[in-house]
This record gives C-alpha cells, sequence and structure tokens, in this order.
C-alpha cells in the first residue's frame, strides 16, 4: 500500500528516501518514511518550571494587555475634560445664576462622561482581578518532579 506524504522537512526525506532534491512531489511508502530519523531539539534549563494551562485560561493571559475596558475609560477621560471646561466656561459666561440650553446639555454630558468613566473604571478594575486571579491558581497547581 502507498501512501502519498507531504512532509515538514522534504529535504531529509528526498535525500535518504527518493534520491531527489527539492520538494517531496513522490508518493512514498509508509515504510520507508518510518525509516527516516526525525529530531527535534530543545535547549533545556534543569531547574526551570513548566505550567500547564487549559485552553480559557491560556486565552485570559492572552488577551490580557488588550484590555477594551481601559481603553474605553481613557476614552471616555479624553471626552470628559473638554466637556467639563466647556461647561465651567458656560457657567462663568451666563454668570451661572441665568439658565440656557447650552449649559444645561454641557453639564448633562459632563455628567453622563463621568458615570462613564466610573463604570468603564469599574470593570477594568475587576477585569485585571480576574487575570491576576488566574495566574495565582495556575502557580498554585500541583508540582510534579520530572
Amino acid at each position: 500500500m502507498r501512501m502519498e506524504t507531504k512532509s515538514n522537512n522534504p529535504i531529509d526525506i528526498n535525500k535518504e528516501v527518493s534520491g531527489q532534491t527539492g520538494k517531496n512531489s513522490k508518493a512514498l511508502p509508509i515504510s520507508e518514511i518510518n525509516k527516516v530519523k526525525s529530531t527535534s531539539e530543545m535547549h533545556f534549563d534543569g531547574n526551570s518550571t513548566f505550567y500547564s494551562l487549559n485552553e480559557h485560561e491560556f486565552k485570559t493571559i492572552k488577551k490580557g494587555n488588550s484590555n477594551i475596558w481601559r481603553e474605553l475609560t481613557i476614552t471616555s477621560i479624553a471626552l470628559f475634560i473638554p466637556l467639563l471646561s466647556n461647561t465651567i466656561s458656560e457657567g462663568i459666561r451666563i454668570d451661572w445664576a441665568n439658565s440656557s440650553w447650552n449649559l444645561f446639555f454641557n453639564g448633562l454630558f459632563t455628567l453622563t462622561s463621568l458615570i462613564l468613566i466610573i463604570c468603564f473604571s469599574i470593570a477594568w478594575y475587576n477585569s485585571n482581578d480576574e487575570i491576576e486571579e488566574i495566574i495565582e491558581r495556575i502557580e498554585k497547581k500541583p508540582k510534579l518532579k520530572m
């Protein structure tokens, strides 16, 4: 029985099995493929600690730096500062005693952006805690001597 295969290391298989150079385009028998020694090398420090992660832990740590709540908090602060200064300047201009639609809407948008800052900051803080908890849980897993 012959199987067609594509190797990750076509040069070694071609040299040892088919004698061809270039890409492995010839159908090779499995017995011949098994004769070719495949080796991998890894640098190893005997004092290293390796941690096992499940998929959820890996994905949470991977997305750790790209936190949408942090970005929304910074954006809300960038929106709040000009709105606040505009509200203050509008209030000073009309002497705070008189009300106008400009002052009302400036104040309303300023207050809304302040509420968004608070909500997004809380979400940001909670998402940072989640990453720290996962790292702590990974570090507490039982260690096996190798």
